[in-house]
C-alpha cells in the first residue's frame, strides 16, 4: 500500500509540475515512477481511479489563461504609460 503522502506529493508533481531555474517543469508519471521507486502498475492505477491525468490538464488552462491575463495587464499598463507620455 502506498502512503498516502507519498501519492498525494507524486500527484502533485505530475498534475501542478515543478519550478527548476524559473521555469514550470510538468514531468511524466514515468519519470516520477523512476524518481520515487514507485511500482509502475500502482502509480498508473491510482493515477488512472483519480484523473490525475484530467487534472493535469484542467491545472495547466487554468495557468495558461492566468499567464495570459497577466500579459494582458502589463501590456495595457505599459501602453498606458506611453499614453500619459
Amino acid at each position: 500500500m502506498i502512503v498516502e503522502s507519498k501519492k498525494e506529493k507524486i500527484r502533485n508533481e505530475y498534475v501542478h509540475g515543478y519550478i527548476i531555474k524559473g521555469e514550470r517543469v510538468m514531468p511524466t508519471l514515468d519519470y516520477l515512477i523512476e524518481k520515487h521507486g514507485m511500482a509502475s502498475s500502482t502509480i498508473y492505477r491510482i493515477s488512472s481511479e483519480d484523473n490525475w491525468k484530467q487534472q493535469k490538464k484542467d491545472f495547466s488552462e487554468r495557468l495558461k489563461k492566468e499567464i495570459d491575463n497577466y500579459q494582458i495587464n502589463r501590456m495595457k499598463n505599459l501602453l498606458g504609460k506611453i499614453n500619459e507620455s
